[in-house]
């Protein structure tokens, strides 16, 4: 059943990204760009601290890719993860791809497959994503919506929702592009409460280089996708939050690390 689910899902990513293809003036990616980022708070107890990345890169047209990177600790425990993405995208229109990515959370192999997508208009952005989790962690399908609104070019604020087996969570953000000298720094916050009292706060900084002096608007619609990283790691932590009240182990067995007290 887990690989037909992937190989549906699969399906679907390949009829997203070749079904909106048209002349476009904009390519999918600007130029070779990124970013990386400084991150701190709590997710449901704990304390998170982590560097993470990105880099995309042009591939033809209206197509691009990029490889994300996470290196965190998690309730005192290690966390590192890469992602791809690969997509097509039209700055004008929206953004329609797949990204598969590989996460290790104290030791715990969290493995996704997912369909992602965007669409742009004027001052707010449309973003999805669907797919399914394996691995040493829950196996199961996970989901999220978002509405990205920019009260100016760089300012974004955000809501939005996400699933994962039985979990429920909601979440508020905020991005804002730092008025200082070097272009590509801002400012970031998000916090979420769900199920089973999930709940997070965390912030940081990003610094984006490449692609040229940009507002924040036109980074994220000409520039790099979200790392899907550092919301893949809270996802998997909130779908096991539940189990974890009436079980004990790893977090394969439904175990969420708690502080002093790795999984």
């Amino acid at each position: 059943m887990r690989f037909k689910n992937v190989a549906v899902l699969g399906a679907v990513a390949v009829g997203l990204m070749s079904a909106p293809v048209m002349a476009g003036d904009k390519p999918a990616v600007s130029a070779i760009n990124g970013k990386v980022e400084a991150i701190g708070g709590e997710l449901n107890d704990s304390q998170l601290w982590a560097a993470a990345g990105s880099v995309a890169v042009p591939i033809s047209g209206q197509f691009g890719a990029q490889v994300d990177g996470i290196l965190a600790d998690y309730s005192a425990s290690d966390t590192y993860g890469i992602g791809l993405h690969g997509f097509w995208r039209d700055p004008e229109i929206g953004l329609a791809g797949i990204v598969v990515s590989h996460t290790d959370i104290g030791g715990t192999d969290i493995n996704r497959y997912a369909a992602e997508g965007e669409y742009y208009l004027n001052n707010l952005t449309f973003a999805g994503t669907a797919g399914y989790q394996s691995g040493d962690s829950l196996e199961t399908g996970f989901g999220a919506a978002d509405i990205r609104w920019y009260a100016t070019d760089d300012l974004m604020v955000e809501v939005g929702a996400s699933t994962i087996s039985q979990a429920r969570v909601g979440h508020i953000g905020v991005e804002w592009k730092a008025p200082v000298r070097f272009a590509g720094v801002s400012l970031f916050a998000d916090g979420a409460i769900g199920t089973d009292s999930y709940d997070h706060v965390i912030g940081g900084i990003r610094i984006y280089f490449g692609g040229g002096d940009k507002s924040l608007k036109r980074r994220h619609r000409e520039d790099d996708p979200i790392n899907s990283l550092v919301t893949g790691v809270a996802s998997a932590v909130s779908g096991t939050a539940g189990a974890s009240s009436t079980s004990s182990g790893t977090l394969g067995s439904s175990c969420v690390p708690g502080p002093g007290a790795p999984c």
